[in-house]
């Protein structure tokens, strides 16, 4: 993404505290900022992990 989007995408991230930014000097760091989010990205990656389970067609190997 170009550093414009980024940006944008960042300023609407705040705008809908999703996100909080900390300066430091002329640099931002930015952390989530929202539980209900934080969940939902948790269950995602928890699901990449069941997600051979599920389905083994995935894997490349024929069994």
């Amino acid at each position: 993404m170009s550093e414009s989007s980024v940006s944008h995408a960042l300023r609407l991230l705040r705008a809908h505290r999703v996100v909080s930014v900390a300066r430091r000097g002329r640099m931002a760091y930015y952390r989530l900022d929202d539980g209900h989010v934080r969940m939902l990205l948790d269950l995602g990656l928890t699901h990449t992990g069941h997600t051979v389970a599920i389905h083994p067609e995935t894997t490349g190997t024929d069994q």
